[in-house]
């Protein structure tokens, strides 16, 4: 049955009990999967490098945040569409509150809320998770005309964390750091098939190759093929294990500066520090 109008709460507890939107690391499943809900913009289906599960985002801004989770040496796993378990709490935070509970359309189903992404964090953090609900920015505008009930849901859900060892905020569009979201998109391909992983044993040599072959007028087209030649690699291998350098941080280049393409120069590379974490810039205040 679809999760878009369940029948009745007896429905909702059966997908609850199956584990849908519960549980932990790689036994997590989503709650809502892109085919249950209609997307703001576009929806993906990816593999996560953390869980090799498959994660479900419903919107571009989800995607951003995700890869950015994704990237982070901070973050063990990454869970989407986790739900706010039981309902009966998110039921007496909206009472207290004194804000109508939203059910399912045409319904007296509670709705399940949900939280678009939870990063569990490794230690030392100061948050067990950072949760993240994202929204457009002009949703939150105070001219929109359904800003009253968004704060409205979003209040319930910050109320729901408020009571956990965890970090909740919001994340928009305008927040995003897109330079970075677009280049770690730019690499994504390279770390996501295991049939590429026989190419890791060449990582220490590409490296060093790679540091002594990079030319701030050599474009990025240019880079590949001269390794290609120096390695007797196919110019795609080059690229994945260039991607794969970047994505689990075995060289360091900013991925903030602008967006790569293979017509110009990639920006200076030098290889990554043991100390040198990956910070969760997007994180208000951290």
């Amino acid at each position: 049955m679809s999760k878009r109008s369940p029948k009745s709460i007896d429905v909702v507890n059966d997908w609850l009990r199956r584990g849908d939107g519960v549980g932990e690391g790689a036994e997590f499943r989503p709650f809502y999967r892109v085919r249950d809900v209609p997307s703001l913009g576009r929806s993906a289906i990816d593999t996560s490098i953390k869980t090799t599960l498959a994660q479900h985002l419903l919107s571009d801004i989800e995607y951003g945040y995700y890869l950015l989770g994704e990237f982070s040496r901070k973050v063990r796993y990454i869970r989407c569409q986790a739900a706010l378990t039981p309902i009966e709490e998110t039921i007496e935070i909206a009472r207290s509150l004194d804000i109508p509970h939203p059910f399912y359309p045409g319904t007296r189903v509670p709705h399940v809320r949900t939280s678009d992404l939870v990063f569990d964090m490794l230690p030392p953090s100061q948050h067990v998770s950072t949760v993240i609900s994202c929204k457009p920015a002009a949703d939150l505008d105070l001219s929109h005309p359904d800003v009253h009930r968004t704060l409205e849901l979003l209040l319930i859900e910050k109320t729901y964390w408020q009571r956990r060892p965890v970090h909740w905020f919001i994340g928009t569009d305008k927040a995003l750091p897109k330079n970075k979201v677009y280049n770690l998109d730019f690499f994504r391909s390279t770390v996501k098939s295991r049939e590429l992983d026989a190419l890791d044993s060449r990582m220490t040599e590409f490296t060093e190759r790679l540091l002594d072959a990079w030319r701030p007028t050599r474009t990025l087209n240019q880079l590949l093929w001269h390794l290609s030649r120096r390695l007797a690699l196919r110019p795609i291998d080059v690229f994945t294990l260039l991607g794969r350098a970047i994505w689990f941080h075995r060289i360091y280049v900013d991925l903030n500066i602008r967006k790569f393409c293979h017509e110009e120069p990639l920006p200076v590379l030098r290889l990554a520090t043991s100390g040198e974490a990956e910070e969760l810039t997007l994180v208000p205040g951290k």
